[in-house]
């Protein structure tokens, strides 16, 4: 995407077909310890935030509120939630790109706000099953004012099915 004779904007996209996927799987982590969506409340429900709309789209679902919710952020740069759409429509692949940048940015918890993407980069896994999906985000560097972020997504089976990294400016 060209804006002003310049490029702002650059796409990259490599497909599979996940039905003739029939390679070995392993998984080294675990699906995050969360209580039941059910047992737990939306953090942001009542809450207004001027200008992210994604906050209208998305529903989560925490253990706890996160600490920057309420001014004291807990200096831990990760997080672990469910998320699902706020209209009630199942995940499916075509939303899991949308559904991974819709995280909560883990960096808030360092008291760091806003933060630009530079870079985002998504693994779709599989088809996400319906229902809630479980998230882990957090963020291991920041370096010059530049911060990453690894955001894994697992479904209502506790399969994977996506994983994305975003470099990101502080402004």
């Amino acid at each position: 995407m060209r804006q002003g004779g310049q490029e702002i904007l650059r796409i990259v996209a490599t497909f599979t077909d996940f039905d003739q996927a029939d390679g070995r799987n392993l998984s080294l982590t675990e699906t995050p310890d969360l209580p039941s969506p059910d047992d737990l409340s939306d953090p942001l429900a009542g809450i207004e935030l001027p200008g992210i709309t994604v906050a209208d789209r998305v529903e989560y679902r925490t253990a706890q509120p996160p600490g920057w919710l309420h001014g004291q952020p807990s200096g831990d740069p990760s997080m672990t939630f469910w998320m699902r759409f706020a209209d009630g429509r199942e995940p499916d692949l075509v939303s899991l790109p949308f559904l991974a940048d819709a995280a909560y940015p883990a960096i808030m918890e360092l008291g760091e706000m806003p933060s630009a993407t530079l870079e985002l980069t998504i693994h779709l896994r599989d088809r996400p099953a319906p229902g809630w999906l479980a998230c882990q985000i957090n963020t291991r560097h920041v370096a010059g004012g530049f911060h990453e972020e690894d955001c894994d997504i697992w479904d209502s089976r506790g399969v994977l099915v996506a994983q994305s990294r975003q470099l990101a400016l502080i402004p």
